[in-house]
């Protein structure tokens, strides 16, 4: 192969969806690039921190506050001058991005790091019906393997842990969005700069400030602050400066920034003078238990009560300063009492000292190698997927420090579990104008798809969007309300449930796109396959079929013994529309087209 050759046909130029440039998501970007992937569009919400340039090698000191994904995508232009590569600063579900977004594209590549956000996009791409590369690393070890409807199992197929074991680094410091953030950000940045040893708290890059990055000088700012504060530690104020600045004052200067409060929603300061009862002692109650999520007043004072003992205790040794120990009562106490704290502010929901101990001895910190190793893997598998050999993808997992010989070892693609309520849904797509009525879907529902399909739906159905249930049999209040008035937009996700204790009976998934139009259409979403053909697909089914049935070992002539696992079946549902004039009162005729 000549240098810089692409690993596909030349007829084919896949555009490719990358959700993710962090630290996984940077090594796949380049690592597309250069092997001639000319189509690329990068999605990721988050903008560069200090933190990130240690394993996100496509981010400079310049670039912090900056977007992730315009930043990589600048980056990698320069690699690859001839490539078409999109940069997006936006939230992956915001409403533009709905199934016939993800339907534009050949194939998608996950790097994300948010158990959310994962299924989302395993949704999204089996309502599309594209491929799904999906990768994931903790610490020494990572994974990649594919998803591809009626072909292998989704990303929902296996159960999931209820709590991640891994988290990110990128949003503790600005934005977090779950109680283990705020736990990171008290364990090993609050606390090592308050009663850490001087070299702890110099570990922060030195960097020339650039006077118009607006984040990259309210951290700098934050850190300023800090020092000057504990140059006051003997004085009668310093909890009260330490807290207003931590918890009111720093985040009134993130609130400055309105770029990055669109798409999140925004925190709440709050003061020292909030809690603080004059005349009082103010110190927690001596009965707490540790297993029990504290009021707010309880959780200031047991603050106030373990920063005045870590003070007594740092200063008998302020050279080395304080390491933290989950097992220290007073550190520990000072941890969790400013993560929940710092939740309060960005609206989480706190817990108890126990769980947070729990959480504290579970941070893993990422590592570029294993970034790198997985990124790798992970275009290998998007190179075969193009080149038609999807029969030849695994599940490839990487383990360094173990008790097996080797690092990296693989596994068959298991066949979709026939009881997921993900991938063996049926989706279709639904045009709404959000100003008709709730009422028009479950009477296009009612004539369309429980008459077509009857032994999936039934005369009888609920119709939920996530939890919320907008329609049942004996539910019919929202019925005369719009879809704007529900809370519907674009990219929702509605599920019609039949009434019926039948295990087999399959989820049927509505995938709401906006329409001008003065009625609803509803039509089946049958995917494009224009990277895997027909033929491709028969070959992997008979490949899983027979790698299963032999742990991986194919033998020179082998039949399967499994059965073959089958796409479902869709009947061609009628398009039905309903013609409202959207200033009429008149009755609703709905018709056959």
């Amino acid at each position: 192969m000549t240098e810089n050759a692409p690993l596909y046909p030349k007829n084919k130029s896949p555009k490719t969806l990358l959700i993710g440039a962090g630290g996984v998501g940077c090594e796949v970007l380049k690592n597309l690039a250069i092997t001639g992937f000319d189509n690329i569009t990068v999605i990721d919400l988050d903008h560069i921190e200090l933190s990130n340039l240690n394993r996100q090698f496509l981010f400079r000191n310049k670039h912090i506050g900056q977007s992730k994904a315009l930043i990589a995508t600048e980056t990698v232009k320069k690699m690859n001058p001839s490539a078409k590569i999109i940069g997006i600063n936006d939230n992956i579900k915001s409403p533009q991005f709905d199934v016939e977004w993800f339907s534009s594209f050949d194939i998608v590549v996950n790097a994300l790091d948010n158990l959310d956000a994962r299924r989302h996009v395993n949704m999204m791409c089996q309502a599309a019906d594209i491929p799904l590369i999906e990768t994931g690393t903790a610490g020494y070890t990572g994974q990649t393997s594919v998803i591809k409807r009626g072909i292998t199992e989704c990303f929902e197929c296996q159960p999931k842990p209820t709590e991640q074991k891994v988290y990110p680094v990128c949003t503790i410091r600005n934005t977090p969005t779950a109680l283990i953030h705020c736990v990171v950000w008290a364990k090993d940045y609050l606390f090592i700069q308050l009663f850490g040893g001087e070299s702890a708290k110099n570990k922060e890059v030195d960097m020339e400030l650039d006077q118009d990055n607006q984040e990259e000088m309210a951290m700098m700012k934050e850190s300023q602050k800090l020092k000057t504060i504990l140059e006051c530690m003997d004085s009668s104020d310093f909890g009260k400066m330490i807290f207003d600045s931590m918890f009111g004052n720093n985040i009134n200067e993130l609130l400055s920034m309105e770029d990055m409060w669109k798409n999140r929603t925004k925190p709440n300061p709050i003061f020292y003078n909030d809690y603080y009862v004059p005349n009082s002692d103010n110190k927690p109650s001596e009965s707490l238990d540790d297993k029990e999520v504290l009021s707010t007043v309880e959780t200031f004072r047991l603050w106030l009560s373990s920063l005045e003992k870590l003070k007594n205790t740092y200063k008998d040794n302020k050279i080395n300063g304080l390491t933290f120990d989950k097992d220290d009562k007073d550190a520990l106490e000072f941890v969790g009492c400013s993560a929940n704290l710092r939740a309060i502010v960005f609206g989480i929901s706190c817990q108890s000292l126990f769980q947070i101990k729990a959480m504290a001895g579970n941070i893993i910190p990422a590592i570029a190698t294993t970034n790198a190793i997985v990124a790798g893997v992970a275009v290998v598998q998007a190179s075969k997927i193009i080149s038609g050999q999807l029969e030849k993808c695994k599940t490839v997992y990487f383990a360094y420090g173990g008790r097996r010989p080797q690092f990296m070892y693989k596994e068959p693609l298991l066949p979709p579990n026939k009881k997921c309520t993900v991938c063996q849904a049926f989706y279709y797509t639904v045009s709404i104008n959000f100003k008709l009525l709730l009422s028009d879907l479950i009477a296009l529902v009612s004539k369309t798809l429980s008459k077509e399909i009857p032994e999936r739906i039934g005369e009888d159905f609920s119709l939920l969007e996530g939890n919320r249930i907008l329609y049942d049999p004996d539910f019919d209040d929202n019925l005369g309300k719009s879809f704007e008035e529900l809370g519907i937009k674009q990219n929702s996700i509605l599920t019609i449930e039949p009434e019926t204790d039948l295990d087999t009976v399959n989820t049927i998934i509505l995938c709401i796109v906006p329409s001008t139009e003065n009625s609803l259409e509803i039509k089946i979403k049958q995917g494009n396959n224009k990277i895997v053909s027909n033929q491709d697909i028969k070959e992997t089914k008979k490949r899983i079929d027979v790698d299963n049935a032999t742990n991986g070992k194919r033998p020179k002539e082998s039949k399967s013994t499994l059965k073959s696992v089958d796409e479902p079946e869709f009947k061609k549902a009628k398009i039905i529309s309903i013609d409202i004039p959207l200033d009429s009162d008149e009755t609703i005729i709905i018709k056959d087209d």
